[in-house]
Protein backbone atom coordinates (compact mmCIF):
# COMPACT_ATOMS: atom_id res chain seq x y z
CA UNK A 1 0.00 0.00 0.00
CA UNK A 2 1.42 3.36 -0.99
CA UNK A 3 0.83 6.43 1.15
CA UNK A 4 1.35 10.01 0.15
CA UNK A 5 1.62 12.83 2.63
CA UNK A 6 3.71 14.56 5.16
CA UNK A 7 3.51 14.73 8.94
CA UNK A 8 3.37 18.25 10.32
CA UNK A 9 4.90 18.87 13.72
CA UNK A 10 2.25 21.19 15.20
CA UNK A 11 4.33 21.81 18.29
CA UNK A 12 7.24 22.98 16.21
CA UNK A 13 5.27 25.31 13.96
CA UNK A 14 2.38 26.57 16.10
CA UNK A 15 3.53 26.49 19.75
CA UNK A 16 4.02 29.90 21.37
CA UNK A 17 6.07 29.97 24.55
CA UNK A 18 4.38 31.65 27.51
CA UNK A 19 6.54 32.71 30.43
CA UNK A 20 5.59 31.07 33.73
CA UNK A 21 3.94 33.27 36.35
CA UNK A 22 6.09 34.86 39.03
CA UNK A 23 6.05 33.05 42.39
CA UNK A 24 4.91 36.23 44.15
CA UNK A 25 1.75 36.38 42.02
CA UNK A 26 0.99 32.72 42.65
CA UNK A 27 1.53 33.23 46.39
CA UNK A 28 -0.95 36.15 46.44
CA UNK A 29 -3.58 34.05 44.64
CA UNK A 30 -3.08 31.13 47.04
CA UNK A 31 -3.47 33.42 50.08
CA UNK A 32 -6.68 34.86 48.60
CA UNK A 33 -8.16 31.39 48.02
CA UNK A 34 -7.11 30.29 51.53
CA UNK A 35 -9.00 33.23 53.03
CA UNK A 36 -12.11 32.42 50.98
CA UNK A 37 -11.99 28.77 52.08
CA UNK A 38 -11.53 29.73 55.74
CA UNK A 39 -14.53 32.08 55.53
CA UNK A 40 -16.71 29.37 53.95
CA UNK A 41 -15.67 26.87 56.64
CA UNK A 42 -16.52 29.37 59.40
CA UNK A 43 -19.93 30.01 57.84
CA UNK A 44 -20.69 26.29 57.56
CA UNK A 45 -19.54 25.70 61.13
CA UNK A 46 -21.81 28.52 62.28
CA UNK A 47 -24.79 27.00 60.44
CA UNK A 48 -24.19 23.71 62.24
CA UNK A 49 -23.94 25.45 65.61
CA UNK A 50 -27.21 27.32 64.99
CA UNK A 51 -28.95 24.03 64.12
CA UNK A 52 -27.82 22.71 67.49
CA UNK A 53 -29.13 25.84 69.22
CA UNK A 54 -25.70 27.26 69.98
CA UNK A 55 -24.50 30.82 69.41
CA UNK A 56 -21.82 31.77 66.94
CA UNK A 57 -20.36 34.84 65.32
CA UNK A 58 -18.88 34.94 61.85
CA UNK A 59 -16.16 37.52 61.20
CA UNK A 60 -15.89 38.70 57.62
Amino acid sequence: MNTVGYGISFGRYFHRYVLPRLPEGIKVDIRKVEKEIAKMLREENCKGRKREGLRCSVKT
